[in-house]
């Protein structure tokens, strides 16, 4: 018991640093807090040191915060209906009216060739369909997708959630392998 509350009090402070460092944009007190009841949950059956276990269970606890599903203020048909439509007044109040203009308007500051993957994505074209159309590889289209979105995050002002393909800074982790199947289109 006594070693436990030694360990709650001297790493605390660090679990909640590194959580906050890592993934700033997940509640780090609630992922801490769960760490740490998990830590005194299976104390007996931790082989190794805690911190270990403990950094590796708040890192998963933070991948499935990622994973939840989120509410949309809108949904995806009701954005694209919007989209297309020219009936959104300039002068609305609307809230879900200006999200849709500044979308919009993220939209229309794009290159033309991030426009065009994005406006067909968001047409429910697959990727595929939008290398055969664009005449170029699927790669590619998943490329300027993820170009357009890192764009229309920035010119919106709303945070780009990647996919987390592994912890590269643990000395343990595997290395990413090299690609050599990058286009020279770009």
């Amino acid at each position: 018991m006594i070693e436990f509350r030694q360990f709650y009090s001297t790493k605390y402070d660090d679990l909640l640093g590194y959580v906050r460092h890592k993934w700033p944009h997940v509640d780090a007190t609630s992922i801490v807090d769960e760490t740490l009841k998990r830590v005194w949950q299976y104390r007996d059956k931790i082989s190794g040191e805690w911190i270990a276990y403990a950094k590796a269970t708040a890192k998963n606890l933070v991948m499935d915060e990622y994973r939840k599903p989120r509410e949309l203020l809108l949904e995806p048909a009701e954005i694209h209906l919007r989209l297309i439509s020219a009936e959104i007044p300039v002068d609305s109040d609307d809230p879900d009216d200006a999200m849709v203009r500044r979308v919009e308007n993220a939209l229309n500051r794009l290159p033309a060739h991030l426009e065009t993957a994005m406006r067909m994505k968001l047409n429910e074209f697959d990727n595929e369909r939008i290398a055969r159309e664009m005449d170029c590889t699927v790669t590619s289209v998943s490329q300027y997708l993820s170009r357009a979105r890192g764009l229309m995050a920035k010119d919106l002002g709303t945070p780009v959630h990647r996919r987390q393909r592994g912890a590269r800074e643990d000395p343990g982790a595997m290395k990413p392998k090299p690609r050599h199947d990058q286009d020279e289109e770009d």
